[in-house]
């Protein structure tokens, strides 16, 4: 079932759209994360979307490896990277979207709750003690969409690299369907 000759554009394709079902988890994610503080339970439902995804990722290369091509660890790689940074950048306008026409305030409001919590406000005073937190609350607020949109994507970015390392080791390596097993 395997072919012999290892095809990057249609690695590429499959590649993009499982990325494009990433992006849909991620996306899952940062809503549920956007609310957390609103409802609890949706922080830790973020969470586990986030770690599903790295798991998601390694069953989309272990079904690339065993129903097209058998990789090797390094194509395995690559394959996760692209599926990540399509999940990336398909988060990132999901974000802008957020960010630009629906948020209407929340998460500075969420901001400025998290920073009158007095175990929160006294964390940041030990981490940060040169800053006040009302020159951190200023900060955030005089930020426009495109700061907040640029280091999200930087964020984004660094996640992929992280996801991907992950999802190839945990998909890259085993048995596949051309590799006969041993019987003894």
């Amino acid at each position: 079932m395997t072919n012999a000759i290892f095809d990057r554009s249609h690695a590429l394709t499959i590649a993009s759209q499982n990325g494009i079902r990433l992006g849909v988890i991620w996306l899952a994610s940062f809503g549920c994360t956007m609310y957390a503080m609103d409802v609890p339970f949706l922080g830790t439902l973020g969470n586990f979307l986030g770690l599903f995804s790295i798991l998601m990722g390694s069953r989309m290369i272990r079904a690339y490896r065993t129903g097209i091509y058998n990789l090797s660890w390094l194509q395995s790689f690559w394959f996760a990277l692209t599926c990540f940074l399509n999940a990336a950048l398909i988060t990132t306008l999901g974000q802008y979207i957020y960010f630009a026409f629906l948020d209407k305030g929340h998460f500075l409001n969420t901001i400025s709750t998290l920073f009158q919590n007095p175990l929160y406000a006294e964390t940041m005073k030990q981490n940060f003690p040169e800053i006040s937190m009302d020159t951190m609350l200023e900060t955030l607020a005089a930020m426009n969409t495109r700061a907040i949109i640029v280091q999200l994507l930087f964020m984004n970015v660094m996640a992929t690299g992280i996801c991907a390392l992950l999802s190839s080791l945990f998909g890259g390596f085993g048995k596949t369907n051309s590799q006969p097993e041993v019987k003894s």
